[in-house]
This record gives C-alpha cells, sequence and structure tokens, in this order.
C-alpha cells in the first residue's frame, strides 16, 4: 500500500526496488513474448545447426526490409563484436543496394572500439560515424524523459539520436545475442564455480544474483529509506520460476536472462527511443521463431566452459559467411568506464543532487540519507559503490521529472 507524497501523485515504490536492485521492473509489460520453464520442457525442439539459425535470421531480416523503399536509410549500432559485426554483414548480404550508416560510440578512457569496427563498416562498404562521448550523463535528464523509466545506463539514447540526426528510416541493434545464444560468459563461470547439483532454488538464486555486482551492494537494504519496505523475498521471488524447475543450471541461467533484462531493459529502451525519435527500431534476432529456438539450443552448443567463450552458435554462422575475422578480440559493449566518470564528473554531479537537503528522493522517504552520507563523500574506487550512486541519480532525476514535476527533461547534468 502506498502513501501519499507531499503536494505530489501517490507512487508505488515497488517498481524502484527492481530498478535500483536489478537494473529492470518485471512489473512492465513485456514488448517480447515471455518464456517459462514449462515452454522449453514441453516442446520438441528441432536439431540446431548453424546453416537453419542462419536461414531464419534471414528470413527474419527479409521480413523487415523486404518491403522496405529503395531510399530508405538505414542506421546500426556497430560494437566491432560478435551480435553488431554478424547483423551487418547480414544485412550487406541480404540487400546489398541499401543505404548503411554505422554508428559507434567511444567513451572516455574506456575500451576503444572504433578501429576494428571502423574496419568491418569500411570491409563491408558502409559509412560509418563515430561519437566521441564525455561527460555521457550530461543528457540524463532527456534520456530519462524519453524512456519514461529511471535507469542510468541508457547509451542507447545516444545512439538513437544520432540515427534520428542522420535521418535514417531504421535502426538496427543485435539485441537478443547476449540473452539468447549465451553471450553473458563472465557470469557463467563463476556461477557453474559455485552451485552443486544439490543446491535448492534459492541457493542458485542468490548464486545467481551474486553474479550481478554492477547492481546492488552488500548493504543493499541500507540505501532505501523507510517509505520503500525494501525486500529481498521481493526480488527472490521474481526469479524462483526460473530455478525451481528442472532445467539445466546454465539453461536456467540463460531462462532468467531472457524474461529479465531482455525483456524488462533492453527491449523496453528500444521500443521507447523508437517512438520517441520517431525511427523503426528492428531488432533481426528477436522474431518469435528465433527466440523458441534459440530457447532449446543446449548450453554446451552455446557455451564453450574450457575458452569461457560464449555465442557459439552466431559465431558459427560468421564463419559461414566468412566474416568471423571481423569480430574483435577485446568485446565490452558500449560500456563506459564509470569509475573514470566518477572521478571526472560523476562525483559532483551526484554531490550536487543527492547531497544534503538536495535529493527529493531523501527528503521523501524513499533513499536513506544516511547510506548517502556514509558513502558520498569518501574516496571512492568500489565500483559497485559508484554504479549504486549513478542508479541512485537517475531515480532522483526521474523522481523530479515525472513525480515532483520540478525539473525540465532539458536540463543538462554539468
Amino acid at each position: 500500500m502506498t502513501s501519499e507524497l507531499p503536494n505530489t501523485v501517490a507512487y508505488d515504490p515497488t517498481a524502484a526496488q527492481y530498478h535500483l536492485t536489478l537494473r529492470y521492473n518485471p512489473l512492465l509489460t513485456p514488448t517480447l513474448p515471455r518464456i517459462g520453464p514449462d515452454d522449453i520442457l514441453s516442446s520438441n525442439p528441432a536439431p540446431y545447426s548453424p546453416e537453419t539459425l542462419k536461414g531464419m535470421i534471414e528470413e527474419s531480416m527479409c521480413a523487415t526490409f523486404g518491403k522496405t523503399s529503395a531510399n530508405a536509410k538505414v542506421a546500426i549500432a556497430l560494437s566491432g563484436g560478435v551480435d553488431s559485426t554478424l547483423m551487418l554483414a547480414m544485412l550487406r548480404r541480404c540487400f546489398p543496394d541499401l543505404e548503411i550508416v554505422a554508428i559507434t560510440v567511444k567513451f572516455d578512457n574506456a575500451y576503444d572500439e572504433t578501429e576494428p569496427a571502423a574496419r568491418t563498416a569500411k570491409s563491408l562498404d558502409v559509412d560509418h560515424t563515430v561519437i566521441n562521448v564525455g561527460e555521457y550523463m550530461r543528457d540524463l535528464p532527456a534520456a530519462i524523459h524519453a524512456v519514461s523509466l529511471p535507469m542510468w545506463d541508457l547509451h542507447w539514447y545516444t545512439v538513437a539520436r544520432e540515427a534520428h540526426l542522420q535521418s535514417a528510416d531504421v535502426l538496427v541493434s543485435g539485441d537478443g545475442g547476449d540473452e539468447l545464444f549465451g553471450g553473458y560468459t563472465f557470469r557463467y563461470r563463476k556461477f557453474l564455480q559455485v552451485i552443486r547439483d544439490d543446491d535448492t532454488p534459492e541457493q542458485k538464486i542468490r548464486a545467481y544474483l551474486d553474479n550481478h555486482i554492477r547492481d546492488y551492494v552488500d548493504n543493499q537494504e541500507a540505501v532505501f529509506g523507510p517509505r520503500m519496505n525494501f525486500s529481498w523475498d521481493n526480488i527472490h521471488n521474481k526469479l524462483r520460476p526460473y530455478f525451481d524447475n528442472h532445467l539445466d543450471p546454465l539453461k536456467q541461467v540463460f531462462l532468467a536472462d531472457y524474461n529479465g533484462k531482455l525483456l524488462y531493459n533492453f527491449s523496453q529502451i528500444s521500443s521507447a527511443l523508437s517512438s520517441h525519435f520517431g525511427i523503426k527500431t528492428v531488432a533481426p534476432l528477436l522474431s518469435p521463431r528465433i527466440i523458441r529456438y534459440a530457447m532449446q539450443i543446449s548450453p554446451d552448443q552455446k557455451y564453450d566452459t574450457m575458452g569461457n567463450t560464449g555465442k557459439l552458435p552466431l559465431r558459427a554462422i560468421l564463419g559461414l559467411l566468412r566474416a568471423d575475422h571481423m569480430v574483435s578480440d577485446s568485446k565490452a559493449g558500449f560500456s563506459p568506464n564509470t569509475a573514470s566518470y566518477w572521478s571526472k564528473h560523476g562525483y559532483e554531479t551526484c554531490a550536487s543532487y543527492l547531497d544534503n537537503e538536495a535529493a527529493k528522493t531523501v527528503r521523501d522517504g524513499w533513499i536513506s540519507r544516511e547510506w548517502i552520507s556514509n558513502h558520498l563523500h569518501r574516496d571512492e574506487t568500489d565500483i559497485r559503490i559508484i554504479n549504486k550512486f549513478l542508479g541512485l541519480l537517475a531515480f532522483e532525476v526521474w523522481y523530479r521529472i515525472f513525480i515532483t514535476k520540478e525539473m525540465d527533461p532539458e536540463t543538462k547534468l554539468d
């Protein structure tokens, strides 16, 4: 039950608990089909082959672009990794005359993906634009207003805005590559190392969450104020269906990932930004047929435990296209260096909006004044604390735009 905020509408804190702990809100209406354990256990999967999957992706692209005008302009987010390289290679193969511009985002002091992306763009004869981003949260109010969600990692806003500025009609993404084909290798190995055959669903949920170290802090309960009524039970209950079943443990992880960040983070953001910028966003890997097929592929055909290599089906298709040499060996995605950002800009920005009496979310009892006071002014190097402050900043901005209505979305966070 919610309480009335001073001079504002009633606000349900449950969504904020999810956003500030999981970085997504499972209470939203998904734009993709939910997949449950029964959907996997009761199905008779077709035998997996890279050729079959390649045909499905080509079919998905043709269904999307087959009726596209010859004068249409297509933008694609190109990072140099498996997903975006495959999407661009197949797009060029299926539609050799289509006008395409590849967009790469470069963050200060982060892994530079512009060189491998530029080589791929040149090889496939597409224009290439690099966006250099320093104060990448400067436009956070505009990004949050566009998606209506209290999220800080809205890097897709930069890509979508550039596609709009380039007068693109369609923006193509490789969304789904990680969740459907085993891309989160940094988490799989750790998960498999700590679980045992006789672990309970609760133990596997804890092991799964322990791998999401960017999303919450050790004293997560202390982050929230008295009106939030935070409970780990709420978080665990949302994840329990994915681990309380007879699936292979790694398949349980794939199921939780698909029904988590993909359904309620990435797809929600893509859909909202498409509407905001008037661009059609297309994710060829997310056709219902490919989703069903991918969820049936066995974990060992997606993820090599010995080499800690994921996305094996997509890598195999790149091989069929003779484009596997284009993929960067070191792949981090469009990922900013949050520690560097914190030291240059983030600390001062968070102090301006969250310190002392500044934070409206603290004033109204949703976030703990004590937790902010205990952590904000330390010489912070713990990336989990830094990311938590960025999450709290996003929540504060969202709160001021949509709840107290005292922030103009055009405000710059200088």
